[in-house]
């Protein structure tokens, strides 16, 4: 230790801690308190030992890291680690919360400079206690200081912010004004946990969202987290943000990432977080295995899908020849893989009610079949396998798999237009049930199967 930090630390002692915290500390005043051990710079916070790890950000796209999170590391007395959840408990007023955060940040920036890193962004994130206090300029600029003292353009920041964590919007949206004018990016972290805010998320127009890792981890467990997971993904993509899911820990995790196209990755599964920068982490064979298997994984699914929609639609085929008019015939019913017939009209509007299959009429499938048992002169023009069908007269259509709402489930719609004697413009629709054998849920289909000719 230091001359400098033992005196430090023997003040701390003799005077007591709360003096010692003085308000709006400047770069020179942590200057004072930095020690270099080989290429690590490290500092003194209490008893504790404090210094940078870094932990690499991939694009799967590129294969390559695009930069990297600064995370704080202690050591206590002993040589124990000490979590970053337990030393930013540590401070026992405002004044301390934001020592110790321009502490961490003065640590992360020099560490980060002293690497000469050509290129690669630096996450830095933003404690919610001080944002609450950075409205006022003179703590807002201490960060636009720091990098312009260690050479470093502010366009190569990304500023981390937990919004769930804010209540003043006026005091958060002063910050991140500041920092987006200065150059910096800015980021929303662990989006999808606690009390997430989609209607802050539009107003601070963040460069990167960072989705939670609890998102990842109920993708893995529950198969209807697992679908919602690329809708959420294009909708941040809707606001303009690139999307970074973080804490991802194994491969099937990545994969899930990967499918649900996201930009970013971060987790144990690619880097741990580490004191030194390395030339590569094998990210290029291993975004490359990542992208070869999805891509195996992904024409398997397709072939399933075709054997699946062949069989479908042959029957499908088969059960149009029968139907005469508006009449629905009681054969059709007892096909062991559709789950309902119904006919449109041209406006797309239900003709007569649904004619369920034998063994969903006879069962209790489908918690809201009841709240909706008559479908007739029900309106769905809106819908992909009506429109498909007037677009494409004479031609099978498909669309789903979509959440079916008499049976509270997944099904697959093969639809196809009519054109009668009198020149009536009818479209029959057959509703199948779609389950994970046929290939997944989460997989999109909607397209022609070719024109139909009545045999």
């Amino acid at each position: 230790m230091s001359a400098t930090l033992r005196s430090y630390k023997n003040e701390i002692i003799d005077i007591g801690i709360s003096h010692i915290f003085k308000e709006n500390p400047t770069i020179d005043d942590f200057e004072l308190l930095i020690e270099q051990d080989g290429n690590l710079f490290k500092s003194q916070y209490r008893n504790i030992e404090l210094f940078s790890a870094f932990q690499p950000i991939f694009s799967p796209s590129h294969h390559k890291v695009i930069g990297y999170e600064g995370l704080l590391r202690g050591l206590d007395e002993n040589g124990k680690e000490v979590s970053p959840k337990t030393i930013f408990k540590m401070p026992k007023s405002i004044r301390e919360t934001q020592y110790l955060d321009r502490l961490s940040r003065f640590l992360h920036v020099r560490n980060f400079a002293n690497k000469d890193l050509e290129d690669g962004l630096l996450f830095l994130n933003l404690s919610p206690d001080v944002i609450l206090h950075s409205h006022k300029k003179e703590f807002a600029t201490f960060t636009t200081d720091l990098l312009l003292s260690n050479d470093l353009d502010p366009s190569r920041v990304v500023i981390e912010v937990l919004e769930s964590s804010i209540d003043d919007e006026i005091a958060l949206m002063e910050v991140i004004n500041h920092y987006r004018q200065v150059g910096f990016l800015i980021a929303v972290d662990d989006f999808g946990a606690g009390e997430s805010n989609m209607d802050r998320l539009w107003k601070l127009e963040p460069d990167i969202i960072k989705l939670d890792r609890s998102l990842i981890v109920n993708a893995g467990l529950n198969q209807r987290a697992k679908r919602l997971l690329p809708g959420l993904v294009n909708l941040m993509h809707q606001i303009g943000g690139l999307v970074l899911l973080e804490g991802i820990e194994t491969k099937e995790e990545a994969m899930i990432a990967i499918d649900a196209d996201v930009d970013l990755v971060q987790g144990f599964a690619f880097a741990k977080p580490q004191t030194k920068f390395q030339d590569s982490y094998g990210e290029k064979k291993l975004l490359k295995d990542l992208s070869k298997c999805w891509h195996t994984d992904e024409k398997k699914l397709a072939q399933r899908h075709i054997e699946w929609l062949a069989d479908q639609a042959g029957g499908f085929w088969q059960g149009v020849n029968t139907i005469e008019g508006n009449e629905i015939p009681d054969e059709l019913l007892h096909n062991s893989n559709a789950l309902r017939w119904y006919i449109l009209d041209e406006q797309g509007h239900q003709l007569g009610e649904n004619r369920q299959r034998v063994s969903v009429e006879n069962s209790e499938l489908g918690s809201n079949r009841r709240l909706f048992d008559s479908a007739k002169g029900a309106d769905w023009s809106r819908r992909p396998y009506y429109r498909r069908a007037i677009r494409y007269p004479g031609e099978v259509q498909v669309a789903g798999p979509y959440f079916s709402i008499p049976d509270a489930s997944y099904c697959v719609t093969f639809s196809i237009s009519k054109i009668s004697q009198e020149g009536e413009i009818t479209i029959i629709c057959c509703d199948y049930e779609w389950q994970e054998k046929y290939g997944g849920q989460t997989y999109l289909i909607s397209g022609s199967m070719g024109p139909w000719k009545k045999r």
